[in-house]
This record gives structure tokens, sequence and C-alpha cells, in this order.
């Protein structure tokens, strides 16, 4: 299972950014092994978007993937 997060590096390579346009803090980031690296071996083109994996790697860890795979997503909104 796969899950978007809303965050990718599409505007600048390497620098990740939150749909909202702030930057990820480095020390929040839970990349796996060797990630990011701008590759997803399940389609053609750049890895730009992170999604959470979940079924068959670690639960919660990070990857970068093609921005057009489908998936769920995570979503934030505001309490009321």
């Amino acid at each position: 299972l796969m899950w978007w997060l809303g965050l990718s590096d599409s505007v600048i390579e390497g620098q990740f950014v939150w749909v909202d346009g702030s930057p990820l803090d480095p020390n929040e980031d839970v990349w796996m092994l060797d990630e990011p690296n701008n590759d997803d071996p399940d389609a053609p083109g750049p890895g730009n978007c992170v999604a959470m994996i979940g079924d068959g790697f670690p639960e919660g860890y990070w990857r970068d993937q093609v921005c057009g795979k489908p998936s769920a997503s995570v979503c934030e909104a505001s309490l009321f």
C-alpha cells in the first residue's frame, strides 16, 4: 500500500516542499535506505513526489515516486 504525502521536489530537485509551500524539516523525514533517489523502478520518469510505503517495506518509511501513479492520499485539515 502506498500513501501520497503532499510532499515533492518538482520545482527544484532535492528541495522537498509540502503542498502549502513550506519546506520539509530535515529533522522530521523518515526516508527509506537510499532514498530519495529520484527514481521509480515501477514507472518511467523522475521520482518527484513522496509516498509512505506500507506494504512490502517497513511501515511509515518514505520514498520518492513518479507523481502520476494512482494512490491513496494523506490529508491535513484544521480542527474545528
